[in-house]
């Protein structure tokens, strides 16, 4: 179960990276027509990355508090920083947006909300380890 906690948030960051970084054919992007979609999907894309850093930090250490909160949403933002600047510079044809970095910025915080909470478990009759009473 340990490796699961560590290797999921890895290989969900990787699938973010080729997902941000693939080159799309334009008939195939042309075909989706709805607008503003790519927000949703970064926003999903880092609600669920932020989301499984923040279960497995939960799975790995006991005591967890505000500031290790901070370092994951820190971390998860920076990363989607990251992957709107290597859009503009590659030359994937990938277009690089400051509305696609705040879709992943509230994505961020509302997987970590999610996660930091038990309303999923609650939702989903899932039992996650218990948050820390110094985290609340």
């Amino acid at each position: 179960m340990m490796i699961w906690a560590i290797a999921a948030p890895i290989l969900w960051a990787a699938i973010v990276f080729l997902l941000h970084v693939v080159k799309i054919p334009q008939e195939q992007s042309s075909r989706w027509n709805v607008p503003h979609a790519d927000k949703v999907v970064h926003f999903t894309m880092f609600g669920i990355l932020s989301f499984l850093c923040w279960r497995s930090w939960m799975f790995l250490k006991e005591k967890r508090n505000h500031l290790q909160w901070m370092v994951v949403f820190i971390i998860s933002v920076s990363y989607g920083a990251l992957l709107e600047w290597i859009q503009s510079v590659s030359g994937t044809e990938r277009d690089s947006d400051f509305f696609d970095w705040l879709a992943d910025l509230s994505g961020t915080a509302i997987g970590l909300w999610l996660a930091s909470t038990q309303l999923l478990s609650i939702l989903f009759g899932h039992q996650f380890r218990e948050t820390s009473k110094d985290f609340r």
